[in-house]
């Protein structure tokens, strides 16, 4: 459905939205204590809780979601295609030592025109979401690897003489 590629901003959820609730539902409406487009917590009218900002999806910046941005990525205009996203490693250290404020993450597409739209499986399909954890090891840790190799070979070449 896409018509050319989307770029897509991610930002962390606000605290302002940090009781949102992940529904368990397949798309047939909105779910009883659940977030919903509208809606942060969908209860029976009139008890819905909107989001921070409204009623449009976690859709200000500063108020729906922070305006510091973790991560980006290009949703090809192509479909069946994975789109990943590299997030910001302080903002991931800080979820790790504190995660009491991970409030989730929104993804927003800040300069797509009418029509383009990126489309995302969500976790009930059978292609759901894949999250893949990279790390890098500092440093320190690739020096003391390199200086163990290094006092490998030297026992190796002793023990051959």
């Amino acid at each position: 459905n896409q018509t050319g590629a989307v770029s897509i901003e991610i930002h962390e959820l606000a605290a302002a939205n940090g009781d949102w609730a992940e529904g368990v539902g397949t798309g047939s409406g909105p779910q009883t204590g659940a977030s919903s487009w509208r809606f942060k917590n969908h209860q029976t009218w009139p008890n819905s809780a909107p989001w921070a900002g409204g009623r449009n999806g976690a859709g200000v910046a500063g108020t729906d979601y922070t305006t510091h941005l973790v991560g980006s990525a290009v949703a090809a205009d192509t479909t069946q295609e994975w789109v990943e996203f590299s997030l910001d490693v302080n903002v991931i250290n800080n979820w790790i030592n504190n995660s009491s404020q991970n409030y989730g993450i929104v993804l927003t597409a800040p300069g797509a025109g009418d029509g383009d739209a990126a489309f995302f499986r969500s976790s009930e399909t059978t292609d759901s979401p894949e999250l893949v954890l990279e790390t890098i090891p500092e440093p320190a840790t690739l020096g003391l690897i390199g200086m163990a190799g290094g006092a490998l070979l030297l026992v190796r070449r002793f023990l051959a003489i």
